[in-house]
């Protein structure tokens, strides 16, 4: 009855969870409004693969990562049948049909896929596929929000994460802190500014990280980072967005948690200083003003 404080551990092997497993994978929309079912992956870093997998292969096990893989099991997917024992020790039997698509996997997708990678070992890879134990820490019928919400809290403080990806999942999960309001008003912004039948403000489309895969052809040297991070951080005791959840009200805002006037002040900012520095607008990423540093 409680999905986000409820879990548990098992083991499984590395074959039959790469059958049941899949990975929400995060896509880059410039609106808010387009997005139904939250995604959060990054995409697969091959580099981390083949270590991985070779590490594996070159060890034959004992092998043993530390951590958990952190699932949920769907039941949308797979009829769940959980029955607890009956000697109060806390274990209990969980069944579900071999479906594919059961498990979303929320940490863990290298050290899981780069199984794949060991299966092609013609001499080992099955073997070891087969043998390999994965502890899995499950848990059920989570919302895309707090599947979102866990991922962000076992890798936000991870170099390899990109802060700018963290932002734009905040903002698409509605969080109601600072970064999740500055991550908003700066998506909407870009959203109006490229749907715009004026003229454009920025020449760059807006690049939420280097983690995903982005849209052939446009222009993306703008990140989220240099404009949410000056939203959100402190100037003295003040912000310039505030945090909803702690009832603060930004020194853009009219009150806690608006989005459309700093947005409306952001759009005459950035216009006029486009107007009034023409020609070091005009080049671009290789002027001052379009770029990282420049915001």
């Amino acid at each position: 009855n409680d999905p986000e404080n409820t879990f548990h551990v098992f083991k499984m092997s590395a074959f039959d969870l790469l059958r049941l497993a899949i990975v929400e994978r995060a896509t880059f929309s410039n609106s808010l409004e387009d997005v139904h079912d939250i995604k959060y992956q990054r995409p697969l870093e091959i580099r981390r693969i083949n270590e991985i997998s070779e590490g594996i292969l070159r060890k034959h096990f004992p092998f043993n990562f530390p951590n958990n893989i952190i699932v949920n099991l769907d039941e949308m997917k797979a009829k769940i049948d959980i029955r607890t024992s009956n000697d109060d020790l806390g274990f209990v039997k969980i069944s579900f049909p071999l479906v594919f698509g059961a498990f979303q996997v929320i940490d863990g997708q290298h050290r899981l896929f780069s199984f794949f990678k060991v299966l092609k070992n013609t001499q080992f890879g099955v073997k070891l596929t087969r043998d390999y134990q994965f502890s899995v820490l499950t848990y059920f019928n989570l919302t895309a929000k707090n599947k979102y919400l866990i991922f962000s809290t076992i890798n936000g403080k991870q170099k390899g994460i990109n802060a700018n990806l963290l932002y734009y999942l905040e903002g698409i999960n509605d969080v109601k802190n600072e970064i999740g309001t500055s991550t908003r008003i700066v998506l909407e912004l870009f959203r109006e500014n490229m749907a715009s039948t004026e003229e454009k403000i920025f020449d760059s489309y807006l690049n939420v990280s280097a983690n995903m895969p982005q849209r052939k052809k446009q222009k993306r040297w703008l990140t989220l980072y240099p404009f949410v991070h000056q939203l959100a951080k402190k100037i003295g005791k003040e912000r310039l967005v505030g945090s909803q959840e702690k009832n603060e009200k930004g020194l853009l805002q009219i009150k806690p948690g608006d989005e459309k006037t700093p947005k409306e002040i952001l759009e005459k900012y950035f216009r006029f200083l486009k107007n009034t520095f023409d020609d070091d607008w005009k080049d671009g990423k290789d002027g001052f003003f379009q770029t990282k540093i420049g915001i």
